[in-house]
């Protein structure tokens, strides 16, 4: 279920994402934060070819600075998939507490 425009007439404001999937957007996070890991790193591959003129200088620089920004995008990533999956486990323990104390 696609909760990324709000609440749905399915997911009423007020309720949130339930524990599995919570879960599985954080496992899509972390695959995603990894995609952007191995793009830094083709990126910074690119900028060791045997390349020398002004451009390469400027192709270099610029390189860096995108790789930096690849990183650091993929750090945010990586830190709401950890977020995400947090929140899923502390769900989980919640209900399970629920569930016991009902007998359950």
């Amino acid at each position: 279920m696609d909760y990324s425009m709000g609440p749905t007439a399915e997911q009423p404001s007020g309720r949130g994402m339930p524990p599995d999937e919570l879960s599985a957007l954080a496992v899509r996070l972390s695959r995603l934060a990894g995609e952007m890991d191995t793009a830094g790193a083709r990126l910074a591959a690119a900028t060791t070819l045997e390349w020398r003129s002004k451009s390469a200088e400027a192709f270099r620089r610029e390189a860096d600075v995108r790789a930096a920004d690849l990183a650091a995008s993929s750090s945010k990533v990586r830190e709401a998939s950890d977020h995400a999956a947090a929140y899923a486990r502390a769900l989980e323990a919640r209900a399970a507490q629920g569930s016991a104390m009902f007998g359950g």
